[in-house]
């Protein structure tokens, strides 16, 4: 008897849904030449896992801990895996076709999909095609991928983090690696806001305060995604952090002393497939994003950005001076986000745009050293 082989079709196209959707679709059975004969049945499981492995620096084992979040089961011919079987059903030779329809819930928040490296959360599809035996039943089966929208960040709702707010931090450039004396010369680097979504462009803007040092300055700034994994068990309670560059922009500016030189970098692209800051709805994954600025002789700058699914709105643009000989070396890391959505730019003047306009997409379209401290960033 050949062995029967299973395809599952959805019938949306990229098989991307939100919670309280109907995922529909069919699966398709082809049968060899001989037929298939007493069969239990066909049906079709949707799940959610999430997975998290991690070694503690405690006891020096690995801890791993499983949860689902989504565990259905739809038949779609003869009877359940937990059912007593019809008995002559049948599938004579060739194609088959079992549509189904299932509605995801809604009583409860579904995390986005996340793939990293201790862990994931992914949404699966298998479709399982029984035949009764005397002893063991015989199975065979097929699974295929299908994607969420996780739960609803809207950014316009966190009024108490005042997202919208442009933020800056200046810094002193020391000797000694930033360990000794002041030159005399800080760097101030800002953003125009603090709360994004996936698709967008982070722009970071600044200047160089040259009153006696160097006339060029290398900076460097990066999106990063910092990832928190957790197992919390009996007696066990281990947590992992892994950090991950999405995009990174480099520059060289000329700062003449007794200047006060303006910058700003290339733009940092949010890949759209990122989850929400928090990754809400999972409780063994925590995601967070950050802007790293560095340069030679001060200790780096952090600024801890809100990542959501509804953009603001009524983001006033700063005024940027005109930009400066800087010259971006590094291209985006985050090759594999090329064809995404991209934001139009404004003209670019010796590699550094020549004016700011970075208004957000709308959500279809998306998805050591002293330092000052303004509206409340971390560094």
């Amino acid at each position: 008897m050949s062995k029967p082989s299973l395809c599952i079709f959805f019938d949306k196209v990229g098989a991307v849904y939100s919670r309280d959707d109907i995922i529909s679709g069919k699966v398709k059975v082809k049968v060899g030449n001989q037929g298939l004969e007493n069969i239990k049945g066909v049906w079709i499981q949707f799940t959610c896992t999430a997975w998290v492995k991690i070694s503690s620096s405690y006891d020096n084992e690995d801890h791993e801990q499983r949860h689902q979040y989504l565990n259905s089961t739809l038949c779609v011919f003869g009877a359940r895996k937990s059912e007593s079987a019809k008995p002559g059903l049948t599938l004579s030779a060739g194609d088959h076709s079992f549509p189904f329809k299932f509605r995801l819930p809604n009583d409860k928040p579904l995390p986005a999909p996340f793939e990293g490296v201790h862990g994931y959360v992914r949404y699966r599809a298998k479709a399982t095609l029984c035949i009764n035996r005397v002893i063991l039943n015989k199975e065979h089966s097929t699974e295929r991928a299908f994607s969420m929208h996780g739960p609803t960040v809207d950014l316009n709702s966190m009024p108490r983090l005042n997202l919208k707010a442009p933020v800056s931090c200046r810094t002193d450039v020391r000797n000694l690696f930033g360990l000794g004396m002041t030159t005399g010369t800080d760097v101030t680097f800002c953003l125009p806001k603090r709360g994004y979504i996936p698709g967008e462009n982070v722009i970071v803007t600044g200047h160089v305060n040259n009153a006696s040092g160097k006339e060029q300055r290398n900076i460097e700034v990066a999106l990063i995604q910092e990832t928190t994994y957790r197992v919390k068990e009996f007696l066990v309670d281990a947590t992992n952090v892994h950090n991950r560059r999405l995009s990174r922009s480099f520059g060289s500016v000329a700062c003449p002393q007794g200047k006060v030189t303006p910058f700003r970098m290339k733009a940092l692209h949010i890949p759209p497939s990122v989850p929400a800051s928090g990754m809400p709805g999972c409780q063994m994954i925590n995601v967070q994003y950050y802007v790293k600025c560095n340069t030679s002789g001060c200790i780096e700058t952090l600024f801890r950005l809100t990542v959501g699914t509804v953009p603001l709105r009524d983001v006033a643009a700063p005024a940027v001076p005109p930009a400066v000989d800087a010259i971006p070396s590094a291209p985006q890391l985050d090759k594999a986000n090329t064809g995404a959505h991209q934001i139009p730019c404004p003209p670019v003047v010796n590699g550094l745009a020549s004016r700011f306009d970075d208004a957000p997409p709308t959500y279809e379209e998306a998805i050591g050293s002293r330092t000052t401290l303004t509206n409340g960033v971390k560094h």
